[in-house]
């Protein structure tokens, strides 16, 4: 709402900035000064002219949703743009599952092919907890 409002009042102020008078002159200490009031007296200015380009056009910008559907039409393709979203996300963290079971599977076969290979303290109990793993993860 305020920035609409400081945008109308730039554009309308704009056509008097454009008459407005503009003096250049050298101060005291030797800089160029710029002012729309007149330098004190004695100072030797010159009125420059100060060209302003024509205000362009503001418009509001072009949106996707077509103004005349209703707000239930626009929820329902919100609600469709979010069900396809999910559809993808849910797929990839299938796809994740899948490579996690497989990883998973093969490292209970290789710990259950260490422990039968070699001399290992609780034996029977780790051949016993790797075998549910490969019967959970290798299915």
């Amino acid at each position: 709402m305020y920035k609409k409002a400081a945008l109308l009042l730039c554009v309308l102020t704009l056509p008097l900035m454009a008459h407005a008078k503009v003096y250049t002159y050298k101060d005291a200490s030797g800089r160029t000064v710029y002012s729309d009031v007149p330098p004190p007296t004695k100072t030797p200015a010159k009125e420059v002219t100060v060209k302003v380009a024509p205000a362009k056009e503001v418009t509001a910008p072009e949106t996707e949703k077509n103004p005349s559907d209703s707000l239930a039409d626009q929820q329902a393709e919100l609600n469709k743009k979010i069900a396809e979203n999910n559809k993808k996300i849910e797929e990839e963290n299938k796809r994740k599952r899948e490579e996690d079971k497989k990883a998973n599977c093969e490292a209970a076969r290789l710990n259950l092919q260490t422990v039968q290979s070699g001399r290992v303290v609780n034996k029977e109990t780790l051949m016993q907890k790797y075998q549910n793993d490969i019967d959970t993860y290798c299915k």
